[in-house]
């Protein structure tokens, strides 16, 4: 007994130890290519806090033994496997999950942009030069599945001012904190759909009936209030802006596609 639990203690602490060598921007995961071969290893991605589109269009994988060896330091071109989104079926370090699914984004330019003019153009090439993304999954649901999907802000030239500066830091963090949120559903079109925030039902779109109004269940709760989000602070203002953020928007999509795949999902 007391040898299985030196054992035990032993394996415990050589797989902290492996996980130590590795960087922080380095997660034990796999890949599974577009022809279905798996690759196990370690995945190494962007900085996810700071530039979190960046992981929607390629990953890297290289072996674990030789991100071990390398303890945290540079690891040579040669020894890392690029994959882009096209390239590749889906991704996962830890508990997250990345699929790649087609998508025009055709409304990023203006949401990563601010809708400024001068930036529009930038944000304009990057969001319709590639449809294939590798989208974070939220949920995958028997029917409707739910993914998260960054704009790109415009790129920061070298001679910008000071106010310019401050605007694309600006348009960065929303961004990142406003996340457009993905949707596919089986027996649907192929390509995955972006869900209308509750801001943008002015510009003719609708929020969650393109979702479910082919579950008539789903569609008379919705319709009867029993999704309508409940601010955490009080006053209009203050539901209108929490409605608008990507937490409180992708909590109550949530609950709706779970009860949606529940009822409908077969």
């Amino acid at each position: 007994m007391k040898k299985i639990i030196l054992l035990l203690v032993m394996s415990i602490v050589f797989t902290n130890l492996c996980e130590a060598q590795l960087s922080s921007n380095q997660f034990e995961g796999y890949v599974i290519d577009s022809k279905g071969k798996k690759y196990e290893g370690v995945i190494e991605i962007e900085d996810v806090a700071g530039s979190p589109w960046e992981n929607q269009d390629k990953v890297t994988f290289i072996e674990k033994s030789v991100a071990e060896a390398a303890k945290g330091k540079k690891i040579d071109k040669k020894d890392k496997k690029k994959f882009d989104a096209s390239d590749v079926k889906e991704y996962q370090i830890g508990t997250r999950k990345f699929i790649t699914v087609k998508y025009t984004n055709i409304q990023g330019a203006l949401k990563s942009s601010g809708g400024n003019r001068f930036t529009a153009l930038a944000g304009a090439a990057k969001s319709l030069s590639n449809n294939e993304f590798l989208a974070e999954v939220i949920m995958e649901g028997e029917k409707i599945s739910l993914y998260r999907f960054y704009n790109s802000p415009p790129p920061v030239s070298v001679s910008s001012g000071a106010e310019q500066a401050a605007e694309v830091e600006r348009v960065k963090n929303d961004c990142i904190n406003n996340y457009d949120i993905l949707y596919t559903k089986k027996g649907g079109k192929e390509k995955a759909k972006a869900i209308a925030r509750p801001g943008e039902l002015a510009e003719g779109k609708q929020s969650f009936r393109d979702l479910i109004e082919d579950c008539k269940v789903i569609e008379k709760k919705f319709d009867d209030g029993a999704y309508v989000m409940k601010p955490l602070k009080k006053g209009i203002k203050a539901m209108i802006k929490e409605a608008m953020t990507g937490k409180s928007f992708e909590e109550k999509l949530v609950e709706v596609v779970t009860d949606y795949n529940k009822e409908c999902g077969k």
